[in-house]
């Protein structure tokens, strides 16, 4: 590490310039942090936002899609097999 020589009022008013940014980018960090994390805002999402145009209907998004079960699968295999042989 360099060592660089200075007299006491350089040195006195260095160390109080670097303790003054430190504690301004302490506070900024603090006041980000409180903004993030503030416990009246916190269910509230700033973050998203969404285009008019993709907003889903009720509708679309209550559709259930029912499978075929296995068995009825099975049955419509075999019934396919039958009917390709006429």
């Amino acid at each position: 590490m360099e060592q660089i020589i200075v007299d006491e009022d350089e040195k006195k008013r260095l160390q109080e310039k670097d303790a003054k940014e430190f504690r301004e980018v302490e506070k900024a960090l603090e006041e980000e942090i409180r903004e993030k994390y503030n416990p009246d805002d916190i269910f509230k999402n700033r973050n998203r936002v969404i285009p008019e145009g993709t907003q889903t209907s009720e509708e679309a998004r209550m559709t259930v899609v029912q499978e075929e079960k296995w068995y009825q699968k099975i049955f419509n295999l075999i019934k396919n097999l039958f009917h390709r042989n006429k």
